[in-house]
């Protein structure tokens, strides 16, 4: 990574949930996403651990969209001090509240059932978080637009700007731009990306700007390091849980659609415009395993 620059992975690296990951430019912290551990036990323990960051420390939170594994962790984060503010798309801020106290909801009738058989290790069983927390995450919010630039440092020159991500509604998945001495390089997270041609989502929405050598890119990907059906396909290079500085590089090639992909999506030869000539310039590639769903 450039001096100056810092990218570490708590979350939705090697599994599939729990996506959390922390740039720091500067002395500015911007979260990306704040989602819970879910599935095994092994996975769901990990989200009573102190996090490895101090949530008062954050001066923004950037969300992708309103799943659990993505949102689902921010109450936890407001009871231990969150105080920045929650940028997200206007539907996915709408989502959220439905999301947030739902899951709050489910955390205390656990804790409440635990008690009530006695079958808890804990005595009392508690709730990761409750619905106090909950409203006190969802205090938080901030509605910020498609494809409009929302400045994160006080000079204006780290922003960022969120873009169709075409998986649930106001799912989007986030474009940065990031100072680099006079110049700056671009850092774009994918989130969880949808399909195409789906008859209740608009479409990924495609990058049209050409990228560096520098720019970084980091995609949610499926088993076989492909998203969806008409993405990329990287080199090589992994992702650590806990990663500090983000030292795992890899050149990104373009790749077209198979042929029983074509078949998938109903498209004919030669017909292969995704808009993503640009992103495969891209040097850096920073491969998670959150999973697009499919």
């Amino acid at each position: 990574m450039p001096e100056g620059i810092s990218l570490a992975f708590h979350g939705a690296a090697r599994v599939v949930t729990g996506s959390k990951h922390l740039l720091q430019v500067g002395s500015t912290r911007v979260l990306l996403d704040a989602g819970m551990f879910q599935g095994p036990k092994r996975l769901r323990e990990l989200n009573w651990q102190e996090p490895p960051f101090a949530p008062r420390s954050l001066d923004h939170v950037l969300v992708t969209h309103s799943h659990i594994d993505h949102i689902g962790y921010l109450p936890r984060l407001a009871r231990l001090g969150l105080r920045a503010p929650v940028h997200c798309t206007p539907a996915a801020y709408e989502l959220a509240e439905l999301m947030l106290l739902d899951a709050a909801h489910i955390q205390e009738e656990d804790a409440r059932y635990a008690n009530k058989k006695g079958y808890s290790r804990h005595d009392p069983a508690l709730p990761l978080y409750d619905t106090k927390d909950a409203r006190r995450a969802l205090r938080l919010r901030k509605k910020q637009r498609y494809n409009q630039w929302l400045r994160l440092d006080r000079k204006g020159r780290l922003r960022a700007r969120f873009l169709n991500a075409g998986h649930i509604l106001g799912s989007s998945f986030i474009e940065l731009s990031v100072p680099l001495g006079e110049r700056e390089i671009r850092i774009v997270y994918s989130g969880d990306l949808g399909r195409f041609e789906m008859p209740l989502h608009l479409d990924p929405r495609g990058l049209r700007r050409s990228y560096r050598l520098e720019d970084i890119v980091l995609v949610a990907t499926i088993h076989d390091n492909h998203i969806g059906g008409r993405g990329l396909a990287l080199a090589d290079g992994r992702a650590r849980p806990g990663l500090g500085d983000a030292d795992i590089a890899s050149h990104l090639r373009p790749r077209g659609p198979s042929d029983k992909e074509k078949r998938r999506h109903g498209e004919r030869d030669g017909d292969g415009d995704l808009d993503q000539t640009p992103p495969a310039q891209a040097k850096h590639t920073i491969l998670g395993t959150n999973c697009s769903h499919r």
